[in-house]
Order: structure tokens, then sequence, then C-alpha cells
């Protein structure tokens, strides 16, 4: 990570609202994770998106369109993070070099640019509201900026 994410979870953390919460993770997150491309997105009672903002993916429309059309119904990590309330990296979800075959990364990723993802529940609203992180990062000594950890301790301290 590019910085500590404590002043992010502190603010976060003292949002008085959702959209000062929304505000506070898309002014900071790229920062503190080092990515180029992140994005929260807000879904209602009955799982439809009811808001999204993402920073750094063009034409952010086609994207949340490609993604609800073709991508949510096949995310392995999304299904992870909803099943277990915690965060998830690709290369925790899927098998060593899977995520290049995987059905997500071809219908939709691929063409965004998006080689890995990182995606989490906020805190206290598990079920409906969920950060996402992309990066483009090909450098072979650097494969993902984001950590991974294997650790089911690690799920579970961070969960809610």
């Amino acid at each position: 990570m590019a910085n500590s994410v404590h002043a992010l979870f502190q603010a976060l953390a003292h949002a008085g609202d959702e959209r000062e919460l929304r505000l506070r993770f898309m002014d900071m997150a790229g920062e503190h994770f080092g990515v180029q491309r992140w994005g929260i997105y807000l879904f209602d009672e009955q799982s439809r998106l009811a808001a999204v903002d993402v920073c750094g993916v063009a034409n952010v429309d086609a994207f949340v369109e490609c993604y609800e059309k073709v991508g949510r119904a096949v995310d392995p990590v999304l299904s992870y993070v909803v099943e277990r309330h915690a965060p998830a990296h690709e290369e925790l979800v899927l098998p060593p070099g899977g995520w290049k075959q995987c059905e997500l990364y071809q219908r939709c990723c691929a063409y965004y640019d998006h080689e890995h993802i990182m995606t989490g529940p906020i805190v206290g609203s598990c079920l409906h509201s969920f950060v996402s992180l992309y990066s483009n990062t090909t450098d072979p000594t650097n494969e993902t900026p984001f950590p991974v950890s294997h650790s089911p301790n690690t799920a579970r301290a961070t969960s809610c």
C-alpha cells in the first residue's frame, strides 16, 4: 500500500452519513491504496445498484453498465465478500493464474484494463455497500499492489 490506511479508516468511521462516507472514500482511496481506479457501490435491499462512484475508469457509465449486465453475476470476488463479509482479492478467491481465465475478467475487466481487483464490505452495511479497488499494474516484480493474505484471521479481523 502506498500509505497507512489508518487515516482513511478514521475518516470513514467519523463520516456523519452515507454521502459523507462516499465522498471521503473517493477522495482518499487512490492515495492510500496506490491504485489507479477505485469505486464505491451501494446496493438497495433487493441487491440492485442504488448508487455508484468510480474514479479513474474511462467511460464510467459503460463500465458500470457492462459490470451490471455481465460482470456482477459472475464476480467471484464479490460473491466471496457477500458470503463472508470480509475483503477479498482475486488471488485469494481464485486458483493461481485463474484471474485471466475468469469469466469476469474476460467479459468485463480485461476491456477496462483491470489487472487486479479487491473488494470489501463497508462496515455497518455489509450486505449492501462495497468498495472496490482496481489496478492495471503489470510490473512483473510487483504483480499486485494490494497485500494479499490467505489467512482466515485477517478476514475475521476486518469483517463486520
